[in-house]
């Protein structure tokens, strides 16, 4: 008798995309609301802005928001926000609008936690002014930490 041994190649699946390195992922979690905890220049000196501030984050859009002393958020800006989570720290890129090849600002974050997260950015458009680390090291760099907020 003579046995026929069939082999199947089949190929292994692929495993899961790291949520922590996925940009979809990585910016589902960072939308919402954002209060700003601090804000200090690179020499320590902290940023006033005279009011309470958040960051809202929705649908890859960044937008600094004032509390008004009834309570209201106004918009200050309204950026699009382009994530690369494959660098260490993370990169974003503010643009004027979502189909500019210009920038408008670079920065780094990277999470604390999951109600947390750090940002460095720089006043500068040039990619190659990109914060380096989550400490800001050079005289237009910014640190701002923000924390999760609750829902308005």
């Amino acid at each position: 008798m003579t046995a026929l041994v069939v082999l199947a190649l089949t190929a292994a699946p692929l495993p899961p995309p790291n949520p922590k390195r996925d940009p979809a992922a990585v910016l589902k979690r960072l939308e919402g609301l954002w209060e700003v905890a601090s804000s200090v220049r690179m020499n320590g000196e902290k940023v006033d802005y005279g009011a309470r501030m958040f960051v809202r984050i929705e649908a890859g859009v960044w937008s600094l928001q004032r509390e008004q002393a009834d309570g209201t958020l106004v918009p200050l800006n309204r950026f699009p926000l382009v994530i690369d989570p494959k660098q260490t720290p993370g990169w974003f890129d503010f643009k004027n609008n979502a189909a500019d090849t210009n920038l408008h600002l670079t920065g780094v974050y990277e999470f604390v936690d999951r109600n947390e997260v750090k940002v460095v950015w720089c006043s500068s458009n040039q990619p190659a002014d990109r914060p380096k680390s989550i400490a800001a090291s050079k005289p237009n760099e910014y640190l701002m930490t923000l924390r999760r907020a609750a829902k308005r």
